[in-house]
C-alpha cells in the first residue's frame, strides 16, 4: 500500500484492489487522542468498535469501527514512537 502525507495532519492511504478490497472507497480514518475514551464514547452511542491495538505497520493505536449504516472506518491515535507521530513532527512547510 502507499501512504501519502498531504499536509502536516492529513494523509491518504491507498491499497490495491483485490478480492478482499474491491475497487472504490473501502474506509476512512479519523485521527484522535485518548483512544480508550473515544472507543468508550462510540460504544455508548451504539457504534460497533473493536478494542484498540497497535498496528504492526505504523505502530499507531488503531481501532476498527462500523457506523449505523455499516460504513467501515478506523480510529487512529498517533502515539509516541509511531511512524505517524514521527512524520507529523518532521513536517516542514
Amino acid at each position: 500500500f502507499a501512504y501519502f502525507q498531504i499536509s502536516k495532519f492529513t494523509f491518504i492511504e491507498l491499497l490495491p484492489a483485490d478480492d478482499e478490497h474491491p475497487a472504490g472507497l473501502d474506509h476512512f480514518g479519523l485521527e484522535t487522542q485518548k483512544m480508550d475514551s473515544v472507543v468508550a464514547h462510540f460504544r455508548d452511542k451504539g457504534i460497533e468498535v473493536t478494542d484498540p491495538f497497535v498496528s504492526p505497520y505504523t505502530r499507531v493505536n488503531l481501532s476498527h469501527a462500523h457506523d449505523y449504516d455499516g460504513v467501515y472506518f478506523e480510529l487512529i491515535e498517533a502515539v509516541d514512537g509511531s511512524e505517524l507521530q514521527r512524520v507529523m513532527h518532521d513536517w516542514e512547510q
